[in-house]
């Protein structure tokens, strides 16, 4: 396993534990997280620290990702997730299924970006018409 994707798991793994400084530390400054679409009220990404820390602590209460088919090219890993935390079940879902994208450098995370999978969409909007 290359060290890339052991990072990642990491970074999986600091969600599972639910601290939301754990989960921080694994940015580098300037970091960007884009969710694709956006999450409901959420902005299209999260610059910085500080921005990524309001996103962390937006999905982080009883947060649990469970990931796999971890593939890594150059500084960029990939991989399949799924994760729950009480902010997704207010939306209306239990789980929401993403295929991620880490640009890794120096160990830390440039950017990631979580694409929510066509069913988890449809899911979302099913839910929102029953609101």
């Amino acid at each position: 396993m290359s060290d890339l994707i052991a990072i990642t798991q990491e970074f999986d793994a600091k969600w599972n534990s639910n601290n939301v400084e754990d989960v921080v530390n694994f940015f580098g400054e300037g970091a960007v997280v884009r969710t694709v679409p956006p999450l409901p009220g959420a902005p299209e990404s999260f610059t910085g620290k500080a921005e990524i820390r309001g996103f962390v602590q937006m999905l982080i209460p009883n947060f649990s990702v469970t990931s796999k088919n971890h593939r890594q090219v150059g500084n960029k890993v990939t991989w399949f997730a799924t994760v729950t935390s009480d902010t997704i079940r207010q939306m209306g879902v239990d789980t929401m299924d993403a295929e991620c994208e880490a640009i890794i450098e120096n160990g830390k995370i440039k950017s990631f970006t979580p694409a929510f999978t066509q069913e988890t969409l449809e899911k979302l909007a099913s839910a929102q018409q029953n609101n």
